[in-house]
């Protein structure tokens, strides 16, 4: 019970972790450490460029842009399709778990990460009006191609 006062959450933080470092190319192990602790190895996919020599006579004059140019357009791209808008961290723990579940609704939310019902609502609303989210048949919310695409980004950038 006195360690109660320090151990708080949900427990859905180290999911969502490794469920980010998985989805980008990265994996976690955790080992135990007997008697000192635990030890949390992360690795993470770093993308690779590869640079072809081009002979000039043999290509268009222009030359499309390299792996990292388009990446960072596609990023770009991101952010202006949403409108520069910064989401809050509550904005932003309700995308993660839903990329952790599939999809849920304001009650799964609610119950996920401790907000209220009325709260978990207007979020995934709010979310969803900006098309990172999407509603299923039954009600719930998915990400959307652009929500996937905003975690993505926002994973690699932290």
């Amino acid at each position: 019970s006195k360690m109660k006062e320090y151990i708080r959450g949900v427990g859905s933080g180290f999911p969502i972790i490794k469920e980010t470092i998985t989805f980008s190319g990265g994996s976690i192990d955790v080992k135990d450490n007997i008697k000192r602790g635990t030890v949390i190895s992360l690795k993470l996919g770093l993308t690779e460029t590869s640079e072809k020599v081009h002979d000039p006579g043999s290509e268009p004059a222009a030359v499309p842009p390299s792996g990292i140019e388009s990446e960072k357009k596609t990023q770009i791209d991101i952010l202006d399709k949403f409108n520069g808008k910064i989401l809050s961290d509550r904005q932003k723990k309700i995308l993660f778990v839903i990329l952790e579940l599939e999809e849920a609704g304001p009650s799964k939310i609610s119950k996920e990460l401790g907000f209220s019902l009325s709260t978990s609502y207007r979020e995934l609303i709010y979310l969803e009006k900006n098309k990172l989210l999407t509603s299923s048949s039954s009600g719930k919310r998915r990400l959307s191609e652009k929500g996937i695409k905003y975690l993505e980004y926002y994973s690699n950038n932290i």
